[in-house]
């Protein structure tokens, strides 16, 4: 139900195709009938090559640029720091694998139709062209490993096309000895502020082979031909020479894709197809959401998209996305590939904006809120692994800009485990924010509270104790507390009393809270595995000299160290609010800190916030932990209002490129309304909408490794908790009560 996205209209352009994945591999589907594309995409396909990019004497600095800003001259603090507090090189930036083009030469047809069918991970296209129906079936499979294009038709002799492929990058197309089409290129040194080619780039290789019934395969003019073909099948494979993120990349990719390529037959096609959709139907299926007991299939999604711009959003639409979201993490965030970056795997620019990366003061954890609660913690695996990564190479950064012991990482990483600041001089607001380690290492504790994976748990565990090692030491004691310096709060900025925009202060409530946070999180993972006590006790030392957060002369909670006077009251980030949502530490039991908090997300929702996808669902996630459904639902559907035209429903909003974040975080927004929990409590229905009067949601994930089945009419309430093999039933007269029902001691 709500599984399919569709549209009677081949894609316009890269923006309106639908995407396809199998976690490493993935591709965006045009469908288009005359000449379709498909563009591809690999996930360790990136500019550059590892490169240790530290800057090892701007330690020397800090005390100077500390004492200014203690000092009350921020602004000098800054032109010091935006010239000498960065590295050596830029993020490097994520690139298209390339486009293949088939030529099948069908003008104008009657009776299409395009699906992305998101329970299948299949797009399927279908029309008629002079007399003949033909059917086109595209999907990469997590079992086959390859992108596979299946063609029909119902008349016999009607398969024709021509094949070939390009790409931005350099590249070199040819057919071999078997009649496959392979493109061999290589990525860029760099790509900011120019393209740079050194020959150091990642090298990739897309080979195609064709399987048919009938007709005639040949090359022809640098293409790959089929003539009067009953049936076929494009298989695809894709390589890449990146080894992993410290070595010299040079994997063997025709080797790797031809290891592909050859599993696969006419023979055994659709036995792949088969174990293909049930290996994606494991993970999409464990999750169903109703609400108000409508389907979309069928429905075409112009129609749903022009009604959400009249600011009419339908039930059906909040389905269908609450599913993409979920369907989208499946597809690029699968064990053994790596983390879904800031476009999870799709991307066709030389140049991506923001180098579609790893954006770590808010989208790459956007990315992963979720992936527990809607029952995908598989889907986790790829950060943690990036953990890893950026762990080893932020120690080193930790060191060299900061002398300090343990490990920290900037706002932007890629895949070399870049955890040193960008170069960009004047980015203070960006670039001198060194909390993106202690914020990930939260999604380690979170991650064990709804799994209970004790062997995972110490695995991570030094990660954790590693990024509170270097709070431990950058630390410094300002009018009695211990407070970070130099400090942000993430891309925004305040202005100082020479009327200087400024970013840098210290003690940024963002700071203090995720500080308080993990130290909370790895305080109870000790006890969990009855470890390191020592270090459990410089914690708790920490913490009672640590700065508190605090409420400013309008009741708000204050962004910074201390009240300054915002420069931008509707601003995009909602940074101080972490403490609210996603953590864990402001909340009814301090009601000052709780309501300030509450007023603060009231004036940047009335101050025309939500600038950006991401912000609108953030701020949709919040209103819902405070209890709020309208404001939720009205920041969700500012959101989806901004996407007209959209009809993949990916978060592009003009002049903004594709992010996937908030499709991501439309997930949190949506199941911070359905349900929270802690290790002793479930509480349903916190912050559901009146609108949706009916609805059955079905797998969510409890923490306590628990699975939460909620049904609810204007009457009743039913709750089914499944811990292990126990099922527990409850219901509820249904009072319509914001603050939900609670069920304790399951």
């Amino acid at each position: 139900m709500n599984d399919c996205i569709y549209t009677k209209t081949p894609a316009a352009c890269w923006n309106d195709a639908f995407p396809i994945g199998n976690g490493k591999m993935g591709a965006m589907v045009y469908g288009k009938p005359d000449t379709e594309i498909i563009a591809l995409n690999e996930d360790t396909l990136y500019t550059g090559c590892a490169l240790d990019d530290n800057n090892y004497e701007a330690y020397k600095l800090l005390p100077k640029i500390r004492e200014l800003v203690l000092s009350g001259k921020p602004y000098e603090a800054e032109k010091i720091a935006d010239v000498n507090m960065t590295s050596f090189r830029n993020t490097q930036a994520y690139q298209p694998m390339g486009n293949m083009y088939l030529d099948f030469s069908h003008g104008n047809v009657d009776e299409y139709s395009r699906t992305l069918d998101m329970s299948t991970a299949c797009v399927n296209v279908s029309y008629r062209f002079d007399g003949v129906n033909y059917k086109r079936c595209v999907w990469v499979g997590a079992e086959s490993g390859v992108l596979i294009i299946k063609l029909s038709a119902d008349k016999s002799k009607s398969i024709s096309f021509s094949l070939k492929m390009d790409n931005v990058t350099q590249y070199s197309v040819k057919t071999d000895s078997e009649s496959n089409y392979i493109m061999l290129g290589q990525c860029p040194d760099d790509h900011y502020p120019e393209i740079v080619y050194n020959g150091n780039g990642t090298k990739y290789e897309v080979v195609a082979k064709v399987i048919h019934n009938g007709g005639e395969l040949f090359a022809k003019s640098g293409n790959l031909v089929l003539n009067n073909a009953d049936s076929a099948a494009i298989v695809v494979a894709s390589a890449t020479s990146f080894v992993d993120a410290i070595s010299k990349a040079d994997a063997p990719t025709h080797e790797n894709c031809m290891k592909k390529l050859n599993k696969i037959s006419e023979d055994n096609l659709e036995e792949y197809l088969n174990a293909d959709i049930k290996a994606h139907k494991e993970l999409y299926h464990r999750v169903k959401l109703q609400i108000n007991g409508n389907s979309a299939d069928g429905v075409e999604v112009n129609s749903l998209m022009a009604d959400a711009k009249s600011g009419r959003v339908d039930d059906r639409l909040y389905c269908m996305l609450f599913n993409l979201g979920r369907y989208l993490l499946i597809t690029s965030s699968r064990k053994g590939s790596k983390a879904a970056n800031l476009q999870g795997i799709w991307n066709d620019a030389l140049q991506p904006k923001w180098a579609s990366a790893y954006t770590a003061n808010i989208n790459l954890e956007m990315n992963y809120w979720s992936a527990d609660i809607c029952n995908l913690s598989e889907c986790n695996a790829p950060l943690f692994d990036y953990l890893k990564i950026i762990y080893e190479n932020g120690k080193r950064t930790a060191k060299a800009f900061f002398n300090c012991k343990g490990w920290c990482c900037g706002h932007n990483a890629d895949i070399w485990g870049k955890t040193s600041p960008y170069n960009i001089p004047g980015g203070s607001q960006w670039g001198l924010w060194w909390m993106a380690g202690v914020w990930l290492c939260t999604h380690i504790w979170e991650h064990y509270e709804y799994t209970k994976d004790t062997e995972f748990l110490k695995e991570y565990y030094p990660i954790m104790r590693g990024a509170l090692e270097f709070i431990e030491d950058y630390l410094i004691e300002h009018n009695g507390v211990l407070v970070t310096c130099p400090s942000t709060s993430p891309e925004n900025t305040y202005f100082d009393e020479e009327g200087n925009a400024c970013a840098v202060t210290y003690a940024s409530a963002m700071d203090i809270s995720l500080i308080r946070e993990l130290s909370n999180d790895t305080l109870k993972a000790q006890k969990v595995l009855g470890i390191d006590s020592g270090f459990g006790e410089r914690i708790n030392k920490m913490l009672s000299c640590l700065a508190e957060l605090k409420i400013d002369s309008t009741g708000r909670l204050c962004e910074w160290g201390e009240e300054l006077p915002e420069r931008e009251k509707s601003h995009r980030h909602l940074s101080h609010l972490f403490g609210l949502y996603p953590g864990h530490i402001i909340d009814e039991a301090n009601p000052a800190i709780y309501e300030a908090a509450k007023k603060s997300l009231k004036v940047r929702w009335e101050s025309g916030g939500c600038g950006t996808g991401w912000s609108a669902v953030w701020l949709a996630a919040l209103s819902a932990q405070v209890y709020d459904p309208d404001t939720a639902l009205a920041a969700i559907g500012k959101w989806i209002a901004r996407m007209d035209g959209n009809y993949n429903l990916l978060n592009i909003e003009n002049p903004y490129p594709f992010q996937i974040d908030a499709n991501f975080g439309y997930l949190a927004a949506v199941t911070n309304m359905l349900l929270r929990s802690d290790e002793d409590s479930i509480t349903v229905l916190p912050a559901i909408p009146k609108s949706w009067k009916t609805g059955e949601v079905s797998g969510l994930r409890a923490k306590g490794n628990r699975t939460v089945n909620i049904a609810w009419n204007e009457d009743e309430i039913r709750v089914e908790i499944i811990n292990k093999d126990a099922k527990k039933e409850f219901a509820f007269a249904n009072m319509q009560k914001n603050k939900g029902y609670t069920i304790r001691n399951i």
